[in-house]
């Protein structure tokens, strides 16, 4: 589980904020994980009237290797 706080510059037209994220990390060996979650964001402040929408959902999957 993590949040995010993200700030958007716009042209034009306010800037907007957003926040929120989840996930896990899996390991998968010694110094590589696997990660799978889904990204909320939540635009704050934001005009409906503007935008088309003032939310949005996508997956992440991500793989990792340290040294």
């Amino acid at each position: 589980m993590g949040v995010f706080y993200r700030r958007v510059f716009v042209d034009d037209l306010s800037d907007l904020n957003s926040v929120v994220r989840a996930g896990a990390y899996l390991p998968v060996g010694r110094n590589t994980h696997f990660g799978l979650g889904g990204v909320y964001e939540k635009y704050l402040d934001c005009n409906e009237g503007s935008y088309h929408s003032c939310d949005d959902f996508y997956p992440e999957i991500s793989f990792t290797v340290s040294f």
